[in-house]
């Protein structure tokens, strides 16, 4: 029995939400569409959504679901029903305050998680599978939105997913705001007006890019983090297979982020589902997920994905689908074998809608469109080529050919001075050396502006200099002391220095910056190739022994941190991560052991004494006498005196939860452990110790 139009309506008007201030006239739209076919009038499809430009992207995808439910009533009529949550309900600890999004198995909602001090999060409400939070509990990548928590919701059949909230502006929204004037010229600072959220603060430096690039370089980057994402999962044996512009967030400083793994495949759950959305299917998807399933499961992989990826740049650059107008008034049958033909047939030229669009850029969104999944790049290979137009060189020349006149000119001025001064010129150094040595002079003045200006013009000059680009990494690195946001170029110049030449400095480099980024399993595989290529120095060592210590595996973190110290006996940093390591591990010890192993720790706690004493390692010094305290009292005024030297260096008792901590037993019946548990902080704030250590020597 085919469901009825009130009962579509209905369904679809669950079925996709937008953004608010976007979504009343979606409503609108679709509503006034439902009415007329209700009728019997007869509806072009793809005029009705030419009608209404601002929207018309949400619009399509609503229609084409309609299309869809049409056809397959049973996906309606099966269903077991559910009582959904609505803003203003308490679930699962969470209040929710207003719905951002709506599915046939899901409903996601701005919320505030009451038992960690009502933060702002954002909670999927779902059909109870856990499919989704399998895949998504062991991805970490900055353009993934990561999972808190997963949580059954007693008596209701439903879980609770509970991510951090990050804006609700999506790709689709980008592209529906972008196009709605056509002809209007944009820059990538439309990205970021797009992205702002009001529940969130604006943040205090976008990418340059995006606050200074054209459109087409903010797409550049946009595509550059999609692919790093995807090439970070499919690392994991994860496919993501729903890729499309709603499955995007965009974070109010652009960033994008992929959302909703709950079509993905994962080799370590049993892949229960299959689908996507048409409109971003490879053809090889296309065929698997259609009724006769024509094409092999198994084909749908990482390149479906980077398909997907290239039909939302296609998008993103053009306004248009790469394969033509789509007829929607066709069921969803025949719209999937009139997809498939138009790719046989193959992608329109980009460079034909937009001829200002860079070749380069146009052929490897187009090779994401192949036909053949082998012709397209991986996603580890198409981030690398949409970065390599972002670098200095590439978007200088731009600049250059955009503004010709303005070229030509100083090209004729250039040319008369060096007619006057050739004689001159002739003795002197080549250019990229000349500024790669006023680089080094302004980074040895500290002004990083000045060196990463020089260092830019210098490899403009002559292309693939390792060494500057380690310099330009270096900068970069120092530039992010104030702002993180410079890791990411540091990352970029660091790996370009390696594939020029220089091996250990730069994975040495490499991995400290993301000891940064708080990403010590790749840390410790730069650290690695680091010591392998002539870096085992004591710095290095001693990262790699604590970013270990940071994943858990302290098995393996003691050999590289007792390394360290042997080879430089003075380095604090190793000494106190070996404080910290015997700490933990005493207790994985027999009880009439841990006094003898505590022992141990001392010796490397007096040496990291003999250093610049800093609240941080005040308050470990405390913990371990502590520790050795159970077994001889001796030691207790040891550390009461160093609790109370890390509180008067700024330690919050509060913060450390210091009448909790189980460490203290042995002092916490002596008054004075109580009169510190109760001492008011000190006006000036705690000096976090040194653990990681620059492993590049100046």
């Amino acid at each position: 029995m085919k469901a009825t139009p009130t009962t579509l309506r209905t369904n679809l008007a669950k079925s996709v939400r937008v953004r608010r201030g976007h979504s009343s006239l979606v409503d609108e739209a679709y509503n006034a569409f439902c009415k007329l076919r209700d009728e019997g009038a007869h509806v072009n499809p793809q005029q009705f959504c030419d009608r209404f430009p601002t929207v018309k992207s949400s619009l399509v995808r609503l229609i084409e679901a309609h299309r869809f439910l049409e056809d397959h009533s049973e996906l309606i009529e099966e269903q077991t029903p559910v009582s959904w949550p609505v803003p203003g309900e308490t679930i699962g600890g969470f209040l929710l305050l207003d719905e951002l999004g709506q599915g046939a198995f899901a409903r996601v909602f701005r919320a505030e998680q009451s038992a960690m001090g009502g933060r702002l999060v954002a909670v999927k409400i779902s059909r109870s599978d856990g499919f989704e939070a399998a895949t998504l509990g062991r991805i970490e990548h900055p353009n993934i939105t990561p999972v808190y928590s997963v949580e059954e919701i007693p008596d209701t059949g439903l879980s609770a997913v509970c991510m951090p909230y990050r804006g609700s502006a999506t790709l689709a929204h980008l592209v529906d705001f972008v196009y709605a004037a056509p002809g209007r010229d944009q820059n990538a600072r439309v990205i970021l007006e797009v992205a702002q959220d009001p529940h969130l603060p604006k943040p205090e430096r976008p990418e340059s890019v995006l606050r200074r690039g054209t459109f087409e370089e903010g797409v550049r980057w946009l595509g550059a983090q999609l692919a790093d994402a995807l090439a970070h999962i499919h690392a994991e044996g994860i496919c993501h297979r729903d890729v499309k512009p709603s499955n995007v967030l965009l974070t109010p400083d652009g960033t994008p982020k992929l959302l909703d793994f709950n079509l993905s495949s994962n080799e370590l759950v049993p892949d229960t589902r299959f689908g996507g959305t048409l409109l971003y299917m490879a053809p090889e998807q296309l065929l698997a997920t259609a009724k006769e399933r024509r094409g092999d499961a198994r084909l749908v992989g990482p390149a479906s994905d980077l398909f997907s990826l290239g039909v939302i740049l296609y998008e993103l650059l053009s306004g248009k689908n790469p394969f033509g107008p789509l007829p929607l008034d066709k069921s969803t049958e025949e719209l999937r074998q009139y997809l498939l033909q138009r790719q046989f047939e193959g992608v329109r030229p980009l460079r034909s809608l937009r001829p200002q669009i860079d070749g380069s850029l146009a052929r490897v969104v187009e090779l994401c469109l192949s036909q053949d999944p082998s012709r397209r790049p991986s996603a580890l290979e198409l981030g690398r080529t949409l970065r390599r137009g972002l670098s200095w060189r590439a978007r200088s020349l731009k600049w250059l050919t955009r503004h010709r006149k303005l070229t030509a000119a100083a090209v004729v001025l250039t040319l008369a001075a060096a007619a006057a001064g050739a004689v001159h010129v002739a003795n002197l150094p080549p250019a990229h050396e000349v500024q790669y040595t006023q680089a080094m002079e302004a980074y040895r003045r500290g002004h990083f502006d000045q060196a990463a200006l020089f260092l830019k013009q210098s490899l403009i000059a002559k292309p693939k200099q390792a060494d500057a680009h380690f310099a330009l990494g270096r900068v970069f690195q120092k530039m992010a002391a104030n702002d993180k946001q410079y890791l990411r170029d540091a990352i970029h110049e660091f790996r370009q220095a390696e594939e020029y030449g220089i091996q250990g400095k730069s994975q040495a480099a490499h991995g400290y910056c993301l000891n940064w980024q708080q990403l010590p399993n790749a840390a410790v595989l730069y650290y690695e190739k680091a010591c392998k290529n002539g870096m085992a120095t004591a710095a290095v060592l001693n990262n790699l022994g604590l970013s270990l210590m940071e994943i858990a595996d302290y098995k393996e973190a003691y050999e590289p941190l007792l390394k360290a110290v042997a080879l430089d006996a003075s380095l604090q940093a190793g000494h106190h991560n070996l404080v910290l390591w015997y700490m933990q591990r005493g207790f994985d010890v027999p009880a009439d052991q841990r006094a003898e192993h505590w022992a141990k720790g001392i010796v490397h706690l007096e040496r990291a004494l003999a250093g610049k004493i800093s609240g941080a390692l005040a308050y470990d010094a405390a913990k371990l006498y502590a520790l050795v305290a159970r077994h001889d009292d001796k030691w207790k005024e040891l550390a009461l005196t160093w609790l109370a030297k890390s509180l008067d260096l700024g330690v919050d008792p509060e913060a450390a939860k210091l009448q909790k901590d189980a460490a203290f037993r042995a002092i916490k019946d002596d008054p004075r452990f109580g009169e510190m548990c109760d001492r008011i902080r000190v006006a000036h704030p705690d000096e976090h110790a040194i653990r990681f250590v620059d492993p590049i020597i100046e």
